[in-house]
């Protein structure tokens, strides 16, 4: 990983630690949750987009006619997100705005369209 592809706020993975979040951002350290500690970005790996991380971000699923998952924001503004494959699309309706397959990409481009944080 990058770390200007980091915010604080965004869940990562430390393979010794786990799973966590950036608490802040140095340079090309990052302050983890899961210990406190100042650790290399380097040293983390995105964590893959599942269903199980749509629905803890509060995305409900709904039905689709085209058999593509399909999950649905239910906050301010209704944003899609379809899987097609082993990818993610976020948009409205007919319209996709961008791809992803990792969680903290999906946090950046949620933050960037609604201004909100994508909170668990």
């Amino acid at each position: 990983m990058k770390a200007s592809e980091l915010r604080i706020g965004n869940w990562v993975c430390n393979q010794i630690h786990g799973v966590g979040f950036v608490e802040a951002i140095s340079g090309l350290t990052v302050l983890y949750s899961r210990n406190y500690d100042s650790i290399p970005v380097e040293q983390f790996e995105p964590i893959p987009i599942t269903e199980e991380w749509l629905l803890k971000f509060g995305f409900e699923h709904r039905p689709s006619i085209h058999n593509k998952k399909v999950y649905v924001d239910k906050q301010k503004i209704q944003l899609d997100i379809r899987c097609i494959g082993d990818r993610f699309y976020l948009g409205r309706e007919t319209e996709f705005i961008s791809s992803f397959k990792h969680v903290h990409q999906l946090q950046n481009l949620y933050f960037c369209i609604t201004g909100e944080e994508l909170t668990i």
